[in-house]
C-alpha cells in the first residue's frame, strides 16, 4: 500500500493511505476532467454494471472527491 505525503506551509506534513481506488482515481485526475466523463472512466473499472454497484460508485467517487479536495490534494477551477 503506497502513501501520499501532503506537505503544508507552516504544518506537518500527513500521510494519506492510497488503495488501489485512491490510486486509479489519482491518475485519472492527472488532467483535467468533467466529472460525467471521470464517473464514465471509473465504471469501466466494475465488475458488474448493475444499479447497486452504479450507486455505490458514485458514493464513494463522492466520497473520495470530497476528501481530495479537504485535504488539498486535488482543487477545482472553473
Amino acid at each position: 500500500m503506497d502513501y501520499l505525503v501532503i506537505e503544508e506551509i507552516n504544518s506537518a506534513e500527513r500521510k494519506y493511505k492510497l488503495d488501489e481506488f485512491d490510486e486509479i482515481l489519482l491518475d485519472e485526475l492527472q488532467n483535467p476532467i468533467l466529472y460525467s466523463d471521470l464517473l464514465n472512466v471509473m465504471k469501466e473499472y466494475l465488475e458488474e454494471h448493475n444499479e447497486e454497484s452504479l450507486n455505490e460508485l458514485s458514493d464513494v467517487l463522492n466520497a473520495k472527491l470530497k476528501n481530495y479536495i479537504k485535504l488539498k490534494i486535488i482543487s477545482i477551477y472553473n
